[in-house]
């Protein structure tokens, strides 16, 4: 009965085919290609059910993330808890109007990953867990242009095949730490650049993972951090040994609204 109640919602939506010119449709078309694939692999209902969201988004209707699923693991549902605080504080006004596209993007996602994790799906099998956190991080650095306009920018080297902090790297985590001691709000994002093979990309996971520990001990809060992954294995990389070169360090910018002497 539920189903015959709903049906027909992946074919209206088809019909009425979103431009996704606005924060609005373009939830209303992320949702339609969504619930088509859906349709195409032979699970009607889970598309019908979000061809239902698409419509109601195309008709300027609230539309919210999925309710959390209570046959997944504790673990899971707190994942997707996190996740859902994080793109909320990012549906702002300023950010529907700036990148619809995007962060209708990021909802679909969020909706995605918690149906793969409902199939049990492998890692291979659903990609939209990794491909929430790449969007919400460049909804962050978005974000953070609308509000903040002072940047600096310092670089944290290791050596060779090393993953410990230097003396000159614990010096720039130090007046990092110093920058921002008494700002109430700043945001700190850490860039490395991922190696093509497993081994690099290994090793610079643990690199940036080193900064961000650094960082925290010197009592800059987690939720201030933001980090970006460029590279990797699958980038097409026009200069290898510029990649090499800068997978050893990683990047260190602090965003404010000002000089900190003007705050």
């Amino acid at each position: 009965m539920l189903l015959a109640g709903c049906a027909g919602n992946v074919k209206r939506l088809n019909e009425i085919n979103p431009p996704a010119d606005d924060f609005p449709s373009a939830l209303a078309s992320e949702y339609q290609a969504y619930a088509a694939s859906e349709s195409e692999q032979g699970r009607i209902f889970s598309g019908e059910h979000f061809a239902g969201k698409g419509l109601k988004a195309y008709r300027g209707e609230q539309v919210d993330p999925d309710a959390s699923d209570m046959s997944l693991t504790m673990e899971q549902q707190q994942q997707l808890s996190d996740a859902r605080m994080v793109l909320t504080k990012l549906m702002t006004d300023d950010m529907k109007r700036v990148t619809p596209q995007k962060l209708a993007r990021a909802q679909l996602l969020l909706d995605c990953w918690q149906h793969e994790l409902s199939k049990r799906l492998n890692e291979e099998q659903a990609p939209c867990a990794d491909e929430f956190h790449s969007t919400v991080t460049e909804l962050q650095e978005t974000m953070d242009a609308l509000v903040f306009k002072r940047e600096t920018q310092h670089v944290v080297v290791f050596a060779p095949h090393s993953t410990k902090l230097g003396q000159d790297g614990k010096e720039v985590v130090k007046g990092i730490a110093a920058q921002v001691a008494q700002l109430p709000h700043y945001r700190v994002q850490l860039v490395i650049y991922s190696g093509i093979k497993a081994s690099q990309r290994k090793l610079t996971d643990a690199r940036v993972t080193a900064v961000r520990r650094a960082l925290v001990a010197a009592g800059i809060s987690e939720r201030h951090i933001i980090t970006r992954k460029e590279g990797g294995a699958k980038a097409v990389m026009l200069s290898h040994d510029k990649i090499a070169r800068n997978t050893k360090q990683v990047v260190i910018t602090v965003k404010t609204f000002t000089d900190s002497k003007e705050q």
